[in-house]
């Protein structure tokens, strides 16, 4: 696998962004949009401020290519998998569902990524957090495949309430934001059904664990990246701090097929 970690790749958009909030222009030339860790924010806040600076593109034609998607503000399924698939998502769960099964449609279902229940679990999963606790304005899917790499990369983002603030929200008890995120990902869940609180445990366990990959949590001031055995909580601070809530996964290509069922919580 790439070399450049998850949260390494964040790091690299927010200091993008930074760039932009203090030069006051939107200058990309020498930049290389190779991780939607890395690009997604980053393309969401030019987004924003597009029609009132100007846009010096990258002269890296699949950075521009992806910029120039992302700038669309609409769903793109690229038919060619070393580029990327991603959408806006929308506000009825039911269209975010039909966007992901084209996604996944276009990526044969998985068949290189754990096959098709694995696949579609991790989606799903994510997906359905997003809509059960955000309540986003905005929200993001894109799946990057990396033929050079022979590696995927899936990534949400939203702009909504953060894990620590649905937290507060529900009176949920934690010491800090990283705090929040680390109790989100063991289980601990606002949903009425308890039972819920496993999705999230399970959906990383088959992405690092199954599909031998990394993954990484961030909302608000806190983080938690996830690489084999290894498990990492992050304070973010300054142009790093993520007003919403972002979820990456990154695994190798593998042909085999993944039983879920072996990393369902409290079974493996």
């Amino acid at each position: 696998m790439t070399m450049v970690s998850l949260i390494d790749s964040y790091t690299k958009g927010a200091r993008a962004i930074e760039k932009i909030r203090l030069n006051g222009k939107i200058d990309l030339e020498n930049s290389r949009l190779d991780s939607p860790t890395m690009f997604l924010r980053l393309g969401c806040h030019i987004q924003q401020h597009a029609k009132e600076k100007e846009i010096v593109w990258p002269k890296d034609t699949t950075s521009h290519y992806i910029l120039s998607k992302i700038l669309e503000d609409k769903m793109h399924i690229s038919q060619r998998l070393t580029y990327f698939s991603g959408s806006m998502l929308p506000a009825d769960i039911e269209k975010g569902k039909e966007i992901l099964t084209q996604i996944s449609s276009v990526h044969e279902e998985g068949k290189e990524y754990g096959g098709k229940t694995a696949f579609n679990y991790l989606l799903g999963e994510i997906l359905d957090n997003i809509y059960t606790h955000s309540k986003f304005e905005h929200a993001w899917v894109v799946v990057f495949r990396d033929e050079i790499a022979k590696e995927v990369e899936i990534c949400f983002l939203d702009d909504g309430i953060t894990v620590p603030g649905n937290f507060e929200k529900h009176n949920v008890s934690f010491t800090d934001d990283p705090n929040a995120v680390r109790k989100a990902v063991t289980g601990t869940s606002t949903k009425n059904d308890v039972e819920r609180g496993y999705g999230l445990p399970t959906t990383l366990k088959i992405a690092t664990k199954g599909l031998g990959g990394e993954a990484l949590i961030l909302s608000r001031a806190g983080g938690l990246g996830i690489n084999g055995e290894k498990s990492t909580l992050y304070r973010l601070g300054g142009p790093y701090v993520l007003q919403g809530t972002m979820v990456s996964f990154r695994f190798p290509f593998t042909i085999k097929t993944l039983n879920i069922y072996d990393y369902v919580e409290n079974k493996g």
